[in-house]
């Protein structure tokens, strides 16, 4: 929570902060979890309780990067965030995990609901399930 934020509070998201501390600790993998299990090709359904792993046909393997510019090359979901998200949605999510990936860290994009969580912070890269951001 950021107290000197206009005088009052604001939420800082965990995904804000982590470009920063990669930038001083630059560790070997950065995960980034999510409602859904990775970056989508097309929004999951709204409004309804969705089947976490029907979603992972919609699961991009790899989001492709401009190295120079920083531009997502691969096309992707990246609007707006649900109303219960304050912190800026999928579209922040992917420009923190963008900003780690051109520090030359691996950056992963798992779900939250996965029981393979502990496996994206150790297995390597090919056998995540989710979605790699890779610089290009």
């Amino acid at each position: 929570i950021n107290a000197e934020y206009m005088g009052g509070c604001a939420i800082l998201s965990g995904d804000t902060i982590v470009p920063h501390l990669a930038a001083l600790l630059l560790p070997s993998r950065v995960v980034f979890l999510t409602d859904v299990p990775g970056v989508l090709s097309e929004p999951p359904p709204v409004g309804e309780e969705f089947d976490f792993s029907s979603l992972q046909q919609k699961v991009l393997r790899q989001l492709l990067v401009n190295r120079t510019t920083g531009v997502m090359e691969t096309a992707c979901i990246a609007g707006a965030a649900l109303p219960h998200d304050v912190t800026g949605g999928i579209a922040a999510k992917l420009k923190s995990a963008i900003d780690v990936a051109r520090l030359g860290v691996l950056v992963l994009v798992a779900g939250l609901r996965s029981h393979r969580i502990s496996m994206s912070c150790y297995a390597p890269p090919e056998d995540f399930l989710g979605t790699q951001v890779l610089l290009h």
